[in-house]
């Protein structure tokens, strides 16, 4: 913790309320300067951003809740995109971090974070990334250059917003109503979407397309759907029906519809199990005794039917492992590896790839500093759910803690099957962070739930 000088705070005594009505004013007169100065498409454009970012700091820096909101909601509604998949998911991100460390020091007048044991592996990827990027300048294989610059920030931009938005989760909740919104807002908008794919009557999806709606965000659609449905007694018996039936609509839209897409529906079904089986030892037993065929069945079958694609990953992992001998504490940079494999010619072909593979990608880039602290995080966020699954109070807080727990076994298993987590630049990118921001954010939503909602004899 960091106090600010006294002076400083004389200077800010008003606080940042007291400033921000002017600074609202002043800047819809430049707006408006601009706007009768310059009348191109474009430029109208950039007026109209300016005026809604305006907007957004007006409201969110007095309702942060409504900023996590819209975070979740743009992961699926907006969409627009920049250079290199650059979105609005990833800017809210970074302009609701900007406006919570402004307000630590204008208002509360010192920079804090939450007691949380996932803080420090948070951190420790934060710093080896930024380590991993400035190594990753240097010529590690000659005669090949490195990627280019402006990837290179782009994929460390990835590390960067993923930590910012668990921390967002994290500290920006002060009342369990805003998860409450945060979740129903989610679902629905999610359903919605579902809804429109399974249509028979060819609507068209105007706004995500490909991994965006896959991936993290429906490993959360589907726990926090079955856990709201199982444990929120809370909610009418209408209402705990209608959410098992989306579950069991979730599971056909990826065991059905994308059976092809393995990783979806394999990490979804054991997500459900587990949220399951952790509720108490006789249903893991059961869990254990019951499941453990069939998942073996589906895990062969799965890889029966794909075989060349999970032959060439492994390929594709045991030369990353020999590159990354090069530099094991921090890897090659963010990026940077895909411009170094055609040095490794992969089944005869020197050709660039992609691991397909999170925690293959993170050791690549970062090194093992990034990937250990990388699976501390989740180890932690894993634990701190199976602690406070009894501790919370009953109804919405325990069924979201039951559903961490599940999405984030889910979590871990699609971070082996795909860059799911922490996408990377060169294969689902910035576009595929819409995906797992949805996670990030909520794994950090489970500290606030762990401070917000214990049971009165326990806090």
């Amino acid at each position: 913790m960091f106090n600010i000088s006294s002076q400083f705070r004389r200077q800010t005594s008003y606080g940042l309320d007291f400033w921000l009505r002017p600074l609202l004013i002043g800047g819809v007169l430049l707006g408006s300067a601009v706007l009768s100065f310059f009348v191109s498409y474009q430029n109208l454009m950039l007026v109209l951003v300016l005026f809604v970012a305006i907007a957004t700091v007006s409201i969110t820096i007095r309702r942060p809740g409504l900023g996590l909101i819209g975070i979740l909601l743009s992961s699926m509604i907006v969409p627009f995109s920049g250079p290199s998949g650059l979105n609005p998911t990833m800017g809210l991100i970074a302009l609701l971090t900007l406006l919570w460390i402004i307000g630590m020091i204008v208002r509360d007048r010192e920079i804090r974070l939450v007691t949380s044991r996932t803080t420090r592996p948070l951190l420790i990827m934060l710093v080896g990334a930024c380590l991993s990027f400035l190594v990753g300048q240097l010529r590690w294989f000659d005669p090949l250059a490195p990627a280019p610059l402006g990837a290179q920030l782009g994929a460390l931009s990835i590390f960067v917003l993923a930590a910012l938005a668990f921390f967002l989760g994290a500290n920006q909740i002060h009342d369990l109503r805003w998860l409450r919104w945060m979740v129903w807002a989610f679902l629905a908008t999610a359903t919605f979407f579902l809804l429109v794919r399974l249509s028979p009557f060819g609507i068209p999806n105007l706004f995500l397309r490909g991994g965006e709606y896959r991936g993290v965000l429906m490993i959360w659609f589907g726990c926090l759907a079955f856990a709201m449905a199982y444990f929120n007694k809370d909610l009418s018996l209408r209402w705990r029906l209608a959410l098992g039936v989306l579950t069991l609509v979730i599971v056909y839209y990826n065991f059905v519809v994308k059976y092809a897409e393995k990783s979806g529906w394999l990490a979804l079904l054991i997500s459900l199990a587990i949220i399951w089986g952790v509720q108490s030892w006789r249903n893991f037993l059961i869990l254990a005794f019951l499941g453990t065929f069939p998942a073996i069945y589906l895990v062969t079958d799965a890889i029966a039917t794909d075989e060349y694609s999970y032959l060439t990953r492994i390929d594709a992992l045991v030369i990353i492992l020999e590159m990354i001998k090069t530099n094991p504490i921090l890897g090659l940079g963010p990026a940077n590896y895909r411009w170094y494999t055609p040095l490794f010619a992969i089944r005869g072909f020197d050709v660039a790839f992609n691991s397909h593979n999170n925690y293959a990608d993170i050791a690549a880039q970062t090194g093992f500093l990034g990937m250990l602290s990388f699976i501390w995080i989740f180890i932690e966020v894993g634990w701190l759910g199976l602690k406070l699954r009894y501790r919370v109070a009953g109804g919405f807080a325990q069924a979201f803690v039951f559903a961490s727990i599940g999405a984030t076994v889910g979590t871990v298993i699609l971070a082996a099957m795909a860059d799911w987590v922490i996408p990377f630049f060169y294969n689902l990118g910035m576009l595929g962070f819409r995906s797992a921001a949805v996670g990030w954010l909520f794994s950090g939503a489970l500290v606030s739930v762990g401070r917000l909602a214990l049971k009165p004899e326990t806090k």
